[in-house]
């Protein structure tokens, strides 16, 4: 038995070294690099991003390339695509055949062919045009804050480029849909903005400025302003003063008062024997504002 198990050993070790002497086919994968992309210009297709090169070698060799595939990538091929912009240029790939076998393979390895077996590059002149840009989004304050101007976008304005029906349609850049919590003090956040199908934008990001401050609460009497009466009738309220009540930021309290606020009593809105009062403001950053009674008694007094 022993005698027949060290034959099998040395058999099969004859074997292993004679299958290890026959070539074998596999294939590798090549990255592409393309560099110098002319400004200006979309490729119609998508270009492919990897050389399939089938290659043929010993059992060790292509061993050796297959572990070394799983530790690392091969080196890139580089292409220059600076300067084909004018037509359609179709790009042989066994051009690469020579500069892979030299810098990549063992000088006993065969390439017996490249995939895809030509590279078609046919770029498009851009279109482009300066949209405005918008948050999308919702900013929550914390408690006791108010925002203190509208919200700033810088750049407040982008420029967009792709093919010309594709630009056409975009009207706006906006940014990624973002919720920002418990906000006081000045926000200043860097937001992406939203990916759009076949068009770039002229820059990722945006920085989003959102002043804010505490706020207290002011009241004020404001008389009542009577309109649009009868013909020949003058309107009377009843009271003819009342209070209103707005939020307003600290910085602002002083100054504000009653003459920055108007109330009015339209006879045209009258229901019953009461007419519900309208407040406008002439200043802004006043926020929550009622008015104290929200509605009014009314008398029509006719003109002498």
């Amino acid at each position: 038995l022993l005698i027949f198990l060290f034959f099998l050993l040395v058999s099969t070790g004859m074997w292993t070294l004679q299958a290890s002497k026959r070539d074998y086919i596999t294939s590798i994968v090549i990255p592409i690099e393309y560099q110098k992309a002319p400004e200006g210009f979309i490729q119609q297709a998508e270009l492919p991003k990897n050389l399939i090169v089938e290659i043929t070698d010993n059992a060790t060799t292509l061993l050796r390339y297959r572990l070394y595939s799983w530790l690392h990538s091969f080196n890139p091929i580089e292409i220059d695509i600076s300067t084909y912009t004018d037509g359609r240029f179709d790009i042989q790939t066994t051009d690469f055949q020579s500069i892979i076998q030299q810098k990549q393979l063992n000088s006993t390895t065969r390439i017996l062919q490249i995939n895809p077996p030509q590279i078609s590059l046919e770029f498009e002149e851009l279109t482009k045009k300066e949209v405005p840009v918008t948050f999308k989004g919702n900013i929550f304050l914390a408690p006791q804050y108010m925002k203190n101007g509208e919200l700033e976008i810088k750049p407040s304005q982008v420029i967009v480029y792709g093919k010309k029906a594709d630009v056409d349609h975009i009207e706006y850049a906006e940014t990624e849909y973002t919720e920002i919590k418990d906000v006081s003090g000045t926000l200043n956040k860097t937001l992406r903005l939203a990916k759009a199908d076949n068009i770039t934008f002229s820059q990722d990001s945006v920085n989003c400025i959102q002043h804010t401050e505490r706020f207290t609460e002011k009241s004020v009497e404001v008389p009542v302003f009577a309109k649009k009466a009868k013909k020949g009738y003058k309107l009377r309220t009843f009271p003819v003063t009342v209070k209103v009540k707005f939020h307003i930021g600290l910085s602002n309290y002083d100054s504000v008062n009653a003459d920055d606020l108007t109330v009015t009593a339209n006879y045209e809105d009258a229901t019953g024997s009461r007419i519900p009062l309208r407040v406008a403001c002439k200043k802004e950053g006043i926020n929550n504002i009622e008015i104290i009674p929200a509605n009014v008694e009314f008398l029509l007094e006719k003109n002498d």
